[in-house]
């Protein structure tokens, strides 16, 4: 990394100028700013496997100033942000920017049915629903995810912020 480099992969902004080659966004827009950069038309980026972009992927705060900084450029905007839903929580759509999307795509790649009958056998209900979670993203009939509130006596001690 470049000394002096602004770090910082995730957020929540609105745009200020949208370059030419932006379709997508447009000045005043509130947007989701995606952890990874993706160009869209690399090999990667057409099986969906964008943080492997090849003309982006994890540059922010690591080959390019990141989100920390009072402002940043982010590259590939069309294949880069998201727009914000009116009157959505900043707090918890903030997640869909690093940690969601992260946990998704590692999770889709290594989960299959039989760590979820592996936990189930282990009486870890609360890594089976994460893992079942995930594998049920697989399915292309699945057009949404759903989450639940897991009573804290329920998750694992590892699993729990520490206070």
């Amino acid at each position: 990394m470049t000394d002096g480099r602004i770090l910082g992969h995730e957020g929540i902004g609105v745009v200020e100028h949208a370059g030419t080659g932006v379709s997508e966004f447009h000045t005043g827009d509130k947007v989701i700013v995606s952890c990874v950069t993706a160009c869209l038309k690399c090999d990667f980026c057409k099986r969906g496997m964008y943080s492997h972009c090849r003309h982006g992927g994890w540059i922010l705060g690591n080959t390019i100033d990141g989100t920390q900084a009072e402002s940043v450029r982010i590259p590939h905007a069309d294949g880069s942000l998201y727009s914000f839903p009116p009157g959505g929580d900043e707090e918890a759509l903030v997640m869909l920017s690093d940690i969601l999307p992260t946990g998704f795509e590692c999770g889709v790649a290594d989960a299959d049915s039989e760590s979820v009958k592996e936990l189930v056998e282990q009486g870890n209900a609360f890594e089976a629903d994460a893992v079942d979670g995930v594998e049920n993203a697989k399915d292309p009939d699945v057009s949404e995810v759903t989450t639940r509130e897991v009573p804290e006596d329920d998750v694992p001690e590892e699993y729990r912020n520490a206070s």
